[in-house]
Formats: C-alpha cells, sequence, structure tokens
C-alpha cells in the first residue's frame, strides 16, 4: 500500500494527460478507501480478540477537533457541504484521555455524514453536560448531518459488523459497515455510550458522551466556524539534507528517494541495515531514515550499533523509523531502541516533512548550548 499510494502521487505531481490525471486518481482514491478498511479490519480484530487497550493522556480538545476536521474538510469541500463546528464556552480544554480513540470516532462519524450527505451542511457539536467535585467532565458529541436519513426500525443494525441500513447504501456509497462498529466499541471501552436520531430523507445526529478528567480548569473561549478551508499542498521545505535510507524493499526504495530528492535532498541508499551501519561509518549524513524489517540486520539492530558507535565520537546523528510496523507500542519501541522519530507507512508526507523540519532545526541551533538531539526530543514531546 506504501508503494501504490506513494508512488500514484508521484505520478499525480508530473506532467499528465487529462485523461491520465483521471485514472490515477481514480487508483489513490481507490487505494485510499483500501487502506481504510484494512485499518478497519486491523481495528475490529484487535477489539474482537480483547487486545486494543484506551490510553490516558493529556491533550488538548481544542486542537484534536481543530486537526481533526481539518483532515475531513477536503472530502465536504468537494461535495460543496459547510463543515461546521461549535463547542460551547464552557468546555474545558486540557483534558486526560485517549485522543486518538475519540477522533477515529469523529472520523467515522464525520466521513459517514459527508458520505450520504448530498447537499445541506455536517455539523459538530461538543457541550459538557456536567462535571463533578473530583474534576470529571461529562462531554456530549454530536454530528449532525442533513442527509439521506435511517429509519427507526434499522436503529440498531447499522452498530452491528458488515451492516449498513439498507444494502442498496453499499453499492451506492460503498464502505463495509465497519465503522460505526468499531465507533460504538470504542464509545463502550472508554466507558461511554452511543446513539442516534434521525428522520429518513431529513438527516441524522450521532450523539456520544464521555466521561474525561479535567486536566485544566481553564476553559477555552467558544469556537464556531462557519467553513473549515481543504488542505493544500506544502509549497516550500526547509534546508536540503544530506541523508541515508535503509530500505529493502525495491518500490519503497524507488519512493522514498524520489520523494526526497525531489525537494533537494540528498539521498545514500542503503539495502539492509549492516549496510546501513558502514555507509553511516565512512560518511556524514545528517539523518538516517531506518527501515525496521531487513535482512542481514534489522533496523533496531542498525540503530544501536551507530549509537554504540557514538560513544567514541561525542555526535548524535538522528534517527527516524519509517516502518509498517503501526501497532500499539510500535513508536516506542522504536524509540527505545536509540531512534529519535517515528513515521509509519503508508508514508503520510506531511509528517515526514515534520520531521525533516526538527532535523533541520536542530542542525541550525547546534550554536546554543543545547545539542542538536536534545533539542530534536525536545521538539518530539511537544508534538
Amino acid at each position: 500500500m506504501n508503494g501504490i499510494i506513494g508512488m500514484t502521487e508521484l505520478a499525480l505531481d508530473t506532467e499528465l494527460s487529462p485523461e491520465q490525471r483521471e485514472y490515477l486518481g481514480l487508483v489513490k482514491s481507490s487505494a485510499n478507501s483500501l487502506l481504510g478498511i484494512l485499518n478497519d479490519i486491523l481495528d475490529f480484530s484487535k477489539i474482537e480478540a480483547g487486545r486494543l487497550e484506551i490510553d490516558s493522556f493529556e491533550f488538548s480538545l481544542f486542537k484534536m477537533l481543530q486537526e481533526t476536521i481539518k483532515s475531513l474538510a477536503y472530502r465536504a469541500d468537494q461535495k460543496k457541504l459547510p463543515l461546521l463546528s461549535y463547542v460551547d464556552a464552557d468546555v474545558p480544554d486540557r483534558l486526560m484521555g485517549d485522543a486518538g480513540r475519540i477522533r477515529q470516532i469523529l472520523v467515522n462519524l464525520i466521513g459517514n455524514a459527508i458520505k450520504f450527505t448530498e447537499q445541506g451542511e455536517v455539523a459538530i457539536k461538543v457541550t459538557k453536560q456536567h462535571a463533578s467535585e473530583e474534576g470529571i467532565v461529562s462531554l456530549q458529541f454530536s454530528v449532525r448531518d442533513t442527509g439521506i436519513g435511517i429509519p427507526q426500525d434499522k436503529f440498531n443494525l447499522i452498530f452491528e459488523s458488515f451492516s449498513q441500513a439498507d444494502t442498496s447504501t453499499t453499492r451506492k456509497y460503498g464502505g463495509t459497515g465497519l465503522g460505526l462498529t468499531i465507533s460504538n466499541q470504542l464509545v463502550d471501552l472508554m466507558g461511554g455510550r452511543i446513539w442516534l436520531e434521525s428522520e429518513l430523507g431529513k438527516g441524522s445526529t450521532f450523539f456520544f458522551s464521555l466521561d474525561l478528567a479535567i486536566a485544566s480548569q481553564e476553559p477555552h473561549s467558544t469556537i464556531q466556524s462557519a467553513d473549515i478551508a481543504p488542505n493544500r499542498k506544502r509549497q516550500n521545505h526547509q534546508g536540503k539534507l544530506n541523508l541515508l535510507l535503509a530500505e529493502d524493499n525495491v518500490v519503497n526504495q524507488k519512493l522514498a528517494v524520489r520523494l526526497l530528492e525531489k525537494y533537494g535532498h540528498q539521498v545514500t541508499l542503503a539495502n539492509n541495515g549492516l549496510e546501513a551501519v558502514n555507509l553511516w561509518q565512512s560518511n556524514h549524513f545528517d539523518a538516517v531514515l531506518m527501515d525496521v524489517d531487513m535482512p542481514v540486520m534489522n533496523g533496531y539492530e542498525a540503530t544501536q550499533a551507530i549509537r554504540i558507535n557514538e560513544r567514541t565520537t561525542g555526535k548524535h546523528t538522528p534517527v527516524v523509523a519509517m516502518t509498517a510496523h503501526a501497532m500499539k507500542g510500535s513508536r516506542e519501541e522504536c524509540l527505545r531502541s536509540g531512534m529519535d522519530g517515528y513515521i509509519s507507512k503508508p508514508i503520510n508526507t506531511e509528517a515526514l516533512w515534520q520531521e525533516l523540519e526538527i532535523i533541520q532545526g536542530g542542525i541550525e541551533s547546534e550554536s546554543t548550548d543545547a545539542p542538536s538531539h536534545e533539542l530534536r526530543r525536545i521538539a518530539d514531546l511537544k508534538k
């Protein structure tokens, strides 16, 4: 999937005839749909096996909502649907909970609302129901659309696995029917509940409520938005870097090299971990992009070998994992092995640029008192 999506994006960024651009656009759309299905199936399998865990850490509700809505704005913009958001002024911003899973629920609900709405609008709202003296706030999230609606006798069915309210909607709109099932189970795992109100032909509103610990008592100001502009491609990039890429898959090699060279970076290729260590020892690189699963020596072993060698030089080369390992704990395992950053495949180009910008920032700040790798870790903690 990394190769299909990445190479298609590169091809779309070249000179193409309208017919070629249309065909490649359909390839990319189909690949993204397949990736979504694969992710849903993986999540569903983990939930069914009882292996999906809910984390609890401090996060900004406002920032999470902004990022979620921004990621879906392009889809709404394509259908000329206003994507509205409103958060009550008394809703606290800093909370304790699993922001990633809350975002996943919202993405499922908002994505469905956009998919099943041809005209009108989609609106997201967050309200505070009550707060306890122990610092627990009960929040209600709602996603309202003006779409096709759902008959009342199908309300329970749509939360079942691989089910939709009407089989004809599967043919017209696509999808596996897993999104709402996963959302329902995630809400349940977090101790909340999910429900809906709908009228056929007039739209639907999905609600879910969660009890979350307040990390800060200070509420944010009221947030209301009439329209969210779609994402725009990055036009500029940071300074040019000399990079070592450790990757054994030929398609992934070509994708990463062309993507990086397109922005002027110099890339040296290593086909396995041992080759990466040898190249690192004989050359100067600003950073290493390290796959994890490689023959001869894997990415963990290669990183540890680099770190051992650095003890005699006193220098630190940033190592960023670029791997298909995307399960819970994968990022932490990479950091424990001595890596500085983590990007999961299929490669999110925006995440890659952010990692490279942090590396460039470390290089530019070498004249400061803090070592560049410490600045890199500080920046990573702030993300």
